[in-house]
């Protein structure tokens, strides 16, 4: 057995490579980096006000999001007090399915299959429950134990405090045999409702060619049909449930349809034209209710009640049409017994209705100007003594999907949810205020004469120093004291101006619905702008979004939709809408006349031939004469190579790549590293070379096999050509976990989960696996190889074709999965790499260096004195995981299985510090890195008074003892010599 001390070496010598790829200092922590919670949209039904204890003496917000997250926000300041994220749950089944239910001191969620119990404090899951069916509906009764309506008809009593069935009350919904069907099929469950101590299934049943209302009493396991009108559908019922009633439209939608579950009475309500949403609100216990009415450029409500023991549906009065829409209404009961019904209007205006008296009791009047209109509200309305009252709103506002609380009209906080679900990042660099204010005058000197442009330059100096010179002097003894004082300040620039050090840029996405967002990197994520459903797309749909100028991007989707953005000030600038030319294979940005570039397009035409299309310029601006060279899928499991002449409609196809029998092309990955290499090679120990293999067409591609092998391959190609470069074969991969995979000049590294290969005599390791592979040009140091001698070559020479370059190779064994994967980017490329890469256990972000992934370690023994020297260590299968390299620190960040995520990188002005982004369905996080430490800027723990008072006290301490030592100099010198 080794001796422990003999890993003291190679602890040592990891932690040394571990330390300078540490997140931040550790006074930085939370400094340098920000972080963006998102929860998504609110579902209103399942959004409510709720005490998480009895006894509190303040609500929380608890709402579930169309991002299939359960959440509960402080209403005070709008911070998460938890959240927590049933979307696997949910998995297979309807959106509609999902619902969240407050109860005493939990908050209920059933999604698929599954009932969960979450403490409505802490968010702790309490307990769950599995059934066989999913989950139609779910209501708490008196006792506070939830009843559960299945799919199938079934209803299930569950114990409110440990989750175990009571009550489980099968075939509540009866089964019919029609004449003109085979099989049977049964009856569809449409909601749940509780009535003081009886509950009541209502479900749909077909009768006579015709769908029926039906409900049935679960005690008494009684079943009454209830209307003789015809429901045509689910999507036709608006309302089921609580005060006892349903509503649905009938007649084509012409006709509103209002029962009483109970008494069977019914009333009729012509549907005016133009309306696009009808609603019905009410509160658990009130016999009130409202139903709203929304058209393109209206809305209106009425309120109704049911009236007396017969319960008749009365319409007790209106609430006179506004020209807003869409509006949003919410029903809440109050401490005095009364049920008050608030009208959100935009701009924050909110007016408060009572069930029993008409007209407005109360207005709020709002000045939010970021509240243009809503469609999803909660509200708290506190009466008072001197008739005047408090109210509260959780509020939607549309179209950005931002949610904002409103207290008694004015805007108290808002949550950036219009982040949620972002499909594509790009970075914009702000301009240089040094610079920006005399490109005008500059251009002017070009154009002049020497002795001209000098007495331009000449004026402008001293303009400028008249201009800013008082101003500068004047806060310079300021700025001198505010720097030796270490007193905490902070450079906050706004508008289209970049700080200092390059660390503020903005960010622009693109969300799942459309819409673009400017989102500030220097001001921690704040959102500058919004254009909402700028295009409707899909990730995939994304073709090209590029920054074609200062201040512009242009977006292009496969459709042919083209947009361009003024990213400065958030407007949209020209949009282009090509779809009939055909589907949008591939783009890439060239030179055009001017500062503007143009986006080229390989369209494949509806006739199915390969053509070209640019946006944002005519072809007779394009000026660019090389040749492009695009690689397209064929959507049938082959890569097609093209060339493409700019300023011609010419296209002429280069290659075929067609992987081998049974394999499918998962994914295609190109170089990401947008900043030049540092250097052509890697320098040893010895001080000898080895040459990279840079080649910017490189692209990699992963398969796998689908006849359930297991079998997976990554191959290396020059999109140019065709040729293969390199590939590699992996067995026993698990189909059912994404391939995650890089590739960054002269390597690439890539991510799979393995399972144990029962069917190979060599032993094989189960869990997830990183393969990482360097390039070069020869295998010999100080050698370029084959293509040494050519200046130029064309990757169709065939001496080139049959050149490959040399590969060296190396498994890691790692403790996490990898959900996405990005390397640093500096300006010069001189810092050392790190691998950023996203896990979900937990959801966090990590750096690994990459000089600690070098497939060059010694394997089975000690480096040698020139690899010790380069920093390379023995090779260890398992990658460590140091939990100090964790860049979201203890960030609760949330992951939703099989949801996107993306992480970006971008170079500041400092070549230590890499900006990093990471983005998802329900997380934005931003932060710096700094691989090889931050060697080019000082610290907050540098002290500058103590460097100032040391050299103030050798300079005083030089200027005492100065005279003593001429004076000892001169003695000795007139001193008398002895003999």
């Amino acid at each position: 057995m080794r001796p422990p001390t003999a890993f003291l070496p190679r602890l040592l010598s990891l932690s040394l490579l571990i330390v300078p790829s540490l997140a931040v200092i550790q006074d930085e922590a939370y400094e340098t980096d920000w972080h963006v919670p998102i929860i998504g949209l609110s579902i209103q039904p399942s959004t409510f006000f709720h005490r998480p204890q009895p006894d509190s003496k303040a609500s929380l917000i608890y709402t579930l999001t169309d991002r299939k997250v359960l959440a509960a926000i402080n209403p005070r300041d709008g911070a998460l007090m938890w959240r927590q994220s049933i979307a696997k749950d949910a998995l297979g089944f309807n959106a509609d399915s999902i619902k969240a239910r407050p109860a005493e001191g939990k908050v209920l969620s059933a999604a698929g299959l599954t009932l969960r119990a979450w403490d409505a404090n802490d968010g702790r899951l309490l307990w769950t429950t599995e059934f066989n069916e999913g989950v139609k509906d779910v209501r708490v009764s008196k006792e506070q134990d939830a009843v559960v309506l299945c799919t199938d008809g079934s209803v299930r009593k569950v114990d409110g405090t440990n989750g175990n069935v009571i009550d489980d009350y099968h075939g509540i919904i009866d089964k019919y045999t029609p004449t003109i069907h085979i099989s049977p099929r049964s009856d569809v469950p449409v909601s749940l409702h509780i009535h003081q101590d009886a509950a009541y299934v209502v479900s749909l049943s077909p009768k006579d060619g015709t769908n029926r209302l039906q409900t049935t009493d679960i005690h008494r396991r009684d079943t009454k049909i209830l209307s003789a009108s015809e429901v045509r559908n689910l999507q036709s019922i608006i309302h089921v449930g609580s005060p006892g009633i349903a509503v649905w439209r009938e007649d084509h939608g012409r006709t509103l349809m209002l029962l009483s579950l109970r008494s069977q009475s019914m009333s009729t309500i012509p549907i005016p034209e133009g309306v696009i949403r009808i609603d019905a609100h009410t509160a658990p216990g009130y016999n009130t209710f409202l139903l709203s009415f929304d058209t393109l450029h209206s809305s209106w409500a009425e309120i109704w009640k049911m009236d007396g023991e017969d319960e008749m549906l009365i319409k007790v009065y209106d609430i006179p049409a506004k020209s807003y829409s869409p509006t949003s209404w919410s029903a809440s009961a109050a401490s005095n017994g009364e049920i008050y019904f608030t009208w959100s209007l935009p701009l924050g205006t909110s007016e408060i209705y009572c069930g029993s008296a008409g007209g407005p009791l109360y207005t709020f009047l709002g000045n939010a100007t970021e509240i243009r209109s809503t469609f999803v509200s909660v509200s708290e309305v506190i009466p008072r003594t001197d008739n005047t009252y408090a109210l509260r709103t959780f509020v939607t506002s549309y179209p950005d999907t931002n949610t904002h609380l409103t207290l008694n009209g004015v805007v108290t906080w808002t949550r950036p949810e219009l982040l949620s679900s972002m499909k594509a990042v790009i970075w914009v660099e702000l301009l240089d205020p040094t610079t920006e204010e005399v490109e005008g005058e500059l251009h002017v000197e070009e154009s002049q004469n020497v002795v001209a442009a000098y007495i331009h330059r000449l004026k402008r100096h001293i303009h400028e120093l008249i201009t800013y010179g008082p101003s500068w002097a004047a806060n310079l003894p300021t700025r001198i004291l505010t720097e030796f004082t270490g007193a905490k300040t902070e450079q906050i620039l706004d508008g289209k101006f970049r700080d200092a050090f390059g660390f503020r840029k903005l960010l622009v996405g693109v969300t799942s619905n459309g819409g673009m967002a400017g989102i500030d990197f220097g001001q921690r994520g704040k959102v500058l702008w919004f254009i909402p459903h700028l295009v409707d797309i899909r990730v995939q749909d994304i073709k090209g979004f590029y920054e074609i100028a200062k201040g512009v991007v242009g977006l292009l989707s496969s459709q042919g939709r083209y947009i361009e953005v003024d990213v400065f000030e958030g407007k949209l600038l020209t949009e282009e809408d090509s779809g009939d030319v055909g589907t949008v294979m591939a783009t890439s940005l060239i030179e055009g006349k001017g500062e503007k570039k143009v986006v080229l397009a390989v369209v494949r035409n509806t006739s199915g031939n390969i053509t070209t299309k640019y946006y944002g310029a005519e072809d007779e601006n394009i000026t660019v004469s090389d040749d492009l060279y695009v690689a397209i899928p064929d959507g049938f499991g082959d890569l097609h190579g093209y060339k493409v002449t700019p300023g011609s409609l010419n296209v002429k196809k280069t290659f075929s790549f067609s992987p081998p029998e049974l394999e499918l092309v998962t994914s295609i990955n190109t170089p990401i590293r947008s900043t030049p290499p540092a250097s052509i090679g890697k320098v040893m120990g010895d001080r000898s070379v080895m040459y990279k293999y840079l080649n910017p067409h490189m692209i990699l591609l992963t398969t796998q096999r689908i006849d359930g092998s297991g079998a997976a391959s990554v191959y290396l190609l020059d999109s140019v050509s065709g040729a293969v470069l390199y590939s590699a074969s992996h067995t026993s991969v698990d189909k059912s976990k994404k391939i995650v995979a890089l590739l960054c000049e002269n390597w690439f590294v890539y991510s799979f989960y393995a399972n144990e290969d029962l069917t190979s005599d060599m032993p094989t390791t189960k869990g997830y696996q990183l393969v990482v592979t360097e390039l070069y040009e020869s295998p010999l140091k100080n050698d370029r190889g084959p293509l040494r001698s050519m200046e130029d070559f064309s990757s169709f020479d065939p001496q080139v074709m049959g050149v490959k370059p040399y590969a060296i190779s190396q498994t890691y064994v790692s403790q996490i999965p990898i959900i996405a994967m990005s390397a640093t980017a500096t300006k010069q490329s001189i810092t050392t790499t790190d691998l950023l890469v996203f896990t979900d256990s937990p959801p966090s972000l990590l750096s690994i260096p990459k000089r600690l992934l070098d497939p060059r370690r010694p394997v089975g023994r000690d480096p040698d004195t020139n690899e010790r020297e380069e920093g390379l260590l023995r090779y260890d299968p398992v990658l460590p995981v140091d939990h100090r390299s964790i860049l979201t620190h203890k960030r609760e960040l949330m992951y939703i299985e099989g949801g996107n995520v993306g992480i970006s990188t971008s170079p500041s002005l400092m070549e230590s510090t890499s900006l990093v982004v990471v983005w998802s369905e329900t997380d934005v996080f931003g932060t710096r890195v700094t691989p090889s430490g931050p060697f080019d800027m000082l610290g907050k723990g540098f002290g500058k008074a103590q460097l100032v008072a040391t050299v103030v006290v050798l300079t005083v301490g030089v200027w005492f003892v100065a005279p003593m030592v001429r004076k000892k100099q001169i003695n000795q010198r007139w001193a008398p010599t002895s003999g």
